[in-house]
């Protein structure tokens, strides 16, 4: 898993502002005013994200693209994508602002996630369709194509680490193992 963000289901410890917490709460925030003026518009920019989300969804339910299925699937598995990074990037704003883990060097990590997760979630799909993870997709035919888009978008962004992961593994079967992942910078 990254460093970045915590897993799924890790537990965070108790912190003064956890209802585990024993003795008085301090009820005083432990962030500065302008660590609160960047808090708020991280909030705002996911909330900007799910906006997006939603009006690309309405917009995408009105065209009708029934003679392209390959690129409708694309698109809801995108949908799906985004949907799921949101959920993850959400959830763990709001664990690092009540557990006091907020930091401002990971903005970029909190700016950048929601959309990995669309062009991860479109880009593990295609490998899924592919066939180079030996899973067959669609065993059920009167299983609705779309919805299986939908749900490996929402799980590869909800779980993108753990994708990332297994990408990397199907990616050094196929072309082999580099040496070194991190070469080292030469020391002169």
């Amino acid at each position: 898993m990254s460093a970045l963000a915590p897993q799924i289901g890790d537990a965070l410890p108790p912190t003064a502002g956890s209802a585990a917490h024993e003795g008085p709460i301090n009820w005083e925030t432990a962030y500065p005013p302008e660590a609160w003026r960047q808090i708020r518009a991280e909030g705002i920019y996911l909330a900007c994200v799910l906006s997006f989300a939603v009006v690309v969804s309405v917009i995408l339910l009105r065209i009708n693209l029934d003679h392209h299925e390959a690129v409708q699937r694309f698109l809801v598995c995108a949908l799906g994508g985004i949907a799921g990074s949101w959920i993850y990037s959400m959830k763990w704003y709001v664990r690092a602002i009540t557990h006091r883990l907020w930091r401002h060097d990971l903005v970029v990590w909190r700016v950048t996630s929601p959309f990995m997760g669309i062009f991860l979630s479109v880009s593990a799909y295609a490998v899924l369709k592919a066939g180079l993870l030996g899973i067959t997709l669609e065993q059920n035919s009167q299983a609705d194509p779309k919805m299986y888009a939908y749900a490996v978008g929402f799980l590869v962004g909800l779980c993108s680490d753990v994708v990332m992961g297994k990408l990397t593994e199907v990616a050094e079967t196929l072309f082999g193992r580099t040496t070194s992942r991190h070469p080292q910078k030469s020391q002169t």
